[in-house]
């Protein structure tokens, strides 16, 4: 299991109850959910997402994760792995979004390799996935810096236009 990960800047953790208000501040926010299905999140929504993750720990042993500054204790996103569902195969995907506070300070990169090190390092996973919409240039750019290789289109949720990208990992 994926408890927990740290990088020069950042603790990855797994969600806790009391995270609501730092994961509504983030989920809330109207840039960081422009490229989600359902747009920003109220705070029961917030507390689904807190759930899923604790549900998707103990099923799966692994999940999306709060994303620390650990020199401000502060949670700046998240980033993680999820199951996802595409074209009928259940697959598991990369998965990111932070506020936009942090953006352009090298976080998301730094967050998203950490998991990357500690997918290899588990070998549960032979590949991932990055799901994303091809107006998502900044995370299309994060992708492909971290390996990610363009390889089809698809429907998300049989509606939504998006590119999948693919890293084999071991």
């Amino acid at each position: 299991m994926i408890d927990q990960i740290e990088t020069a800047r950042l603790i990855l953790r797994q969600f806790q109850h009391d995270d609501l208000p730092a994961v509504y501040e983030l989920l809330g926010n109207d840039k960081v959910m422009e490229f989600s299905l359902s747009g920003p999140y109220d705070i029961g929504k917030c507390e689904q997402f807190i759930n899923h993750c604790k549900d998707s720990y103990s099923k799966n042993g692994f999940g999306l994760l709060a994303v620390v500054v650990e020199s401000v204790d502060r949670i700046i996103g998240y980033c993680g792995i999820s199951l996802q569902e595409v074209d009928g195969s259940q697959i598991p995907e990369i998965g990111y979004r932070f506020h936009p506070d942090f953006w352009g300070q090298g976080y998301a990169t730094e967050a998203a390799r950490g998991i990357l090190n500690a997918a290899r390092e588990s070998g549960r996973f032979a590949e991932l996935i990055a799901i994303i919409e091809p107006e998502n240039i900044s995370s299309i750019r994060l992708a492909e810096k971290l390996g990610f290789c363009f390889e089809s289109k698809s429907l998300f949720h049989k509606r939504i236009p998006v590119n999948i990208y693919r890293k084999k990992l071991l």
